[in-house]
Formats: C-alpha cells, structure tokens, sequence
C-alpha cells in the first residue's frame, strides 16, 4: 500500500500522461534556458490584426544563424536599450528600393500582395534605395497614418530573432 501511495503521489494516476509532461516540460526548459527560444509579451498594436496588444509570443533567436532573413518574416528589432524589442514584418530586402503609392507597396516598381493587411491604406513615400545588409520593416496596422509608426531601415545586426508563434 505504501509503494502505491507513494508511485501514485510521484507519477499520478497515469504515469505514461506524466512521463510526457515531464518530457515536454523538460525541453521547453532546455530550449529557453539555452537561448534559442525567448517568449515576448507584446506591448502595441502595430502588428494589429497579425499579432494583437497583450499576446503571449515566441522568438525562435536562432532562426538567422544559418540562413538571413526573408521577406515577409515578422521579426524582433533590437531596440536602442537592448532591452526592448520591436516586432515588425520583413518589406525590403538588401539593395532593393521600396516607396508607397496611394497604399500600394512597391519594391522595385512592382506592386505586392499584402493578404494580411486589413482595411484601406493611404500611406504615401517616395523610393527609398536600400544599402547592403539593410532591411526595411514596418508593422501591419497601415489603417493608421505612417507617421504614428516606427518603421524604416534596419541593418541586419540589429534583426534579433524570428516570430515562432
């Protein structure tokens, strides 16, 4: 009777349920304690409606060590205090040019598809030529004048981590 009070208290009454927890439990302590996940509590609504305010997120921080950014990725941007971080989605990448016209994003003088936006868009801003290892980001809430928002060239040191989930 003991030994099953005892296997019960440490197990519960499904070990094999117990035994995948813990496992699970386990990994997602090594992954964050290894740094190669970092959860993020957003603060704004400038990726509303892809990622609201006050939603829990994952950064995958070892995303860009093989491979470099692409566009449309949702990335974390160091911010100056490198303890704030900005999350943002991957427009323009490295020596192309980007500008807006009448709301309609143009890289290279092509217009793209941006599914993901919600709404009308009147940003306006002539073509700006991208340097080498020079990103541009911006958040997906456009509903709002450009001018309420954080966005612009990047370089690639300051890309921090892609969004997991």
């Amino acid at each position: 009777m003991y030994r099953t009070l005892w296997f019960r208290i440490a197990f519960g009454s499904r070990p094999r349920v117990t035994l995948m927890r813990t496992i699970i439990t386990g990994t997602v302590l090594v992954l964050v304690g290894t740094g190669w996940l970092r959860p993020a509590l957003v603060d704004g609504d400038s990726m509303f409606p892809t990622i609201r305010d006050r939603e829990f997120r994952v950064l995958n921080l070892l995303s860009y060590r093989m491979g470099e950014p692409q566009r449309f990725d949702i990335v974390a941007i160091q911010g100056a205090d490198k303890r704030h971080m900005f999350l943002k989605r991957i427009l323009a990448l490295p020596g192309e040019k980007i500008e807006w016209q009448r709301g309609k994003l143009l890289i290279n003088g092509v217009a793209l598809k941006e599914e993901y936006l919600v709404g009308a868009i009147d940003w306006d801003m002539p073509s700006v030529q991208l340097e080498e290892r020079e990103y541009f980001v911006a958040g997906d809430n456009r509903g709002i004048e450009m001018s309420h928002h954080v966005l612009g060239r990047t370089y690639r040191r300051f890309i921090y981590a892609k969004l997991l989930w």
